[in-house]
């Protein structure tokens, strides 16, 4: 046979992104997996309770919790879903933000919705970024010490800054 007469090879399939969904949702972060069925739980729930006539209090945008919990949870939805799709619209440092922001918006309008006085709401919400804060910086390095030396001992020494004067004995 010559070059001219060999039957041609069936090319190799070429997949585009998005289109193995399995393997998408294997690539995404752990809190994304789980973040997005409970969006769409959220938004369901919401699209179902506008149906009754008795949370007429809760409709969007006339009530905080209402708005900013449909709002997010359906950010929150849609952006993961692009992700499944192999759509990106946003620049990977926005887009890293943006769903753990989004997902943010249900209890910032619980919290605006149940604390109405706007000082009240700052005063409350500040108190729990303050131990959210300080659980997952300060106590997530020191809670091993805690558990592991007896309690009459100090706790580690802070590492010194550079350039700063080591500690007096």
């Amino acid at each position: 046979m010559t070059e001219e007469n060999k039957p041609a090879e069936p090319e190799a399939a070429t997949e585009t992104p998005g289109t193995d969904l399995k393997a998408e949702i294997a690539k995404l972060p752990l809190a994304e997996k789980v973040l997005a069925p409970i969006a769409v739980l959220v938004v369901i729930g919401w699209l179902i309770a506008w149906t009754r006539s008795e949370v007429f209090y809760y409709a969007l945008f006339k009530s905080w919790f209402a708005t900013l919990s449909f709002l997010g949870a359906l950010a929150v939805a849609v952006l993961v879903g692009l992700k499944l799709f192999g759509i990106r619209p946003l620049p990977p440092a926005v887009d890293r933000l943006l769903v753990p922001v989004a997902s943010l918006l249900p209890v910032a309008g619980y919290l605006i919705e149940i604390i109405s006085p706007i000082y009240q709401f700052f005063t409350v919400g500040g108190s729990i970024a303050l131990a959210y804060i300080s659980a997952t910086t300060y106590w997530r390095k020191h809670i091993p010490a805690v558990a592991t030396k007896p309690l009459g001992e100090a706790p580690p020494a802070e590492p010194a800054e550079p350039g700063a004067a080591p500690p007096a004995a």
